[in-house]
């Protein structure tokens, strides 16, 4: 398995009367959307919960933190986690497990990803991403974490996609 993997879920289901929504379409809005909230466990299983600036490759989230910073901590220590954002029309919660990304081709695209979404300029060296101007990851340099999920759901808050609210499931990481 390389870290440029495709993450396409195998099962979507319709959780009321309507069309299950297409994972790519929910992906491409809330690329567009501002910061997701992480949330880890503590090692002591007390949920924590953090605003990150997310990006969105291959249709699945990655997001840079400090190996100091504690959400960085927690995911060493525990790798399940899920971001959740709300975007017109959606609330969305993904779950999965967090795994340090140190391919250069991919730390290229996440940096230009960042660059690219947010206007945060990095450059990559010896695995990480580094820059100045990131008070939500902690300082330099700043490991990236690639969210595998393992579930999703996208809950419709509008007339247009109420019907719609949709779970996606993936493998276990162990099958992809």
């Amino acid at each position: 398995m390389t870290d440029t993997l495709r993450a396409e879920p195998t099962h979507a289901e319709a959780l009321l009367d309507g069309e299950p929504l297409v994972w790519k379409d929910v992906c491409a809005a809330v690329r567009a959307a501002g910061p997701l909230w992480l949330t880890t466990s503590d090692r002591d299983g007390a949920p924590h919960s953090r605003p990150v600036l997310a990006v969105w490759l291959d249709d699945v989230p990655h997001l840079a933190a400090s190996p100091s910073s504690r959400k960085a901590a927690h995911l060493g220590a525990d790798p399940r986690c899920a971001l959740a954002v709300s975007v017109p029309g959606l609330d969305v919660v993904v779950e999965g497990r967090a795994a340090v990304v140190r391919d250069r081709a991919l730390l290229d695209r996440v940096a230009e990803a960042y660059a690219q979404d947010y206007g945060w300029i990095v450059a990559v060296r010896d695995g990480a991403l580094w820059a100045d101007g990131a008070p939500t990851a902690g300082p330099p340099p700043y490991e990236v974490h690639r969210i595998r999920p393992t579930v999703a759901h996208a809950f419709g808050t509008d007339e247009a996609t109420a019907a719609r609210s949709t779970r996606w499931t993936w493998p276990p990481p162990g099958l992809r």
